[in-house]
C-alpha cells in the first residue's frame, strides 16, 4: 500500500479550498455528500475534512485522464474554483 499524504482542514479552510462558502460545505454535509471517515472526520463536535486529490475526486465524480505525452492530466472539475497549491 501507497504512503499518501494528506491534511485534515477545518470547515473554513475546505470551503476555502473548494471555492464555496462554509454553508454550502454544511449543505453538503447534511444532504450526504461526504461519506464518514472518508472525506471527513468527526470527534465530539469537532470536524475536519481529509484534503487528497484522491478524496476530491470522489466528490467530483473526475478521474484524471492522460494527456498527450509531455502535457498535464486533464481534469473535469473546475480547476479555477479548488485551489490544490496546497
Amino acid at each position: 500500500m501507497a504512503d499518501v499524504e494528506f491534511e485534515l482542514v477545518d470547515v473554513a479552510e475546505f470551503a476555502r479550498r473548494m471555492g464555496v462558502s462554509r454553508s454550502t460545505v454544511f449543505d453538503w454535509l447534511a444532504r450526504g455528500r461526504f461519506t464518514p471517515g472518508w472525506h471527513y472526520l468527526r470527534v465530539g463536535k469537532t470536524l475536519r475534512f481529509i484534503w487528497t486529490l484522491e478524496r476530491l475526486q470522489t466528490l467530483t465524480g473526475d478521474v484524471p485522464v492522460e494527456g498527450e505525452q509531455g502535457e498535464e492530466p486533464q481534469h473535469s472539475f473546475r480547476k479555477s474554483a479548488i485551489n490544490m497549491e496546497f
